[in-house]
């Protein structure tokens, strides 16, 4: 991977973190129409329960995504041989030990 097709990737991540949520959200619909057809009574308990069950999906896919993009993104930059902030914390570090000596 190179890092012009960081874009990319975020955007391919997006978009499929994206659909599944739709796809989600759809089974979820369907499910609560299915409930009020056979218990109308208990509509209400069942409608907060899937409720709850969509936000506890979208948190996941969200969280799963996030990490998956930080982690390609990292690979991707470790790969480049960039110089990260630890690095450079250290170089600062030696030096201001070598100043130190002299």
């Amino acid at each position: 991977m190179e890092p012009k097709d960081i874009p990319y990737l975020i955007l391919g991540a997006m978009s499929t973190a994206r659909s599944e949520t739709k796809k989600t959200v759809e089974e979820l619909v369907k499910k609560g129409q299915e409930a009020i057809k056979k218990q109308p009574k208990q509509v209400s308990k069942r409608g907060e329960e899937y409720i709850s069950e969509l936000i506890e999906k979208g948190r996941k896919q969200e969280d799963e995504f996030v990490t998956t993009v930080t982690r390609e993104i990292q690979k991707l930059l470790s790969g480049m041989g960039l110089v990260t902030r630890e690095d450079i914390k250290k170089l600062t570090e030696r030096i201001e030990k070598l100043e130190e000596k002299l």
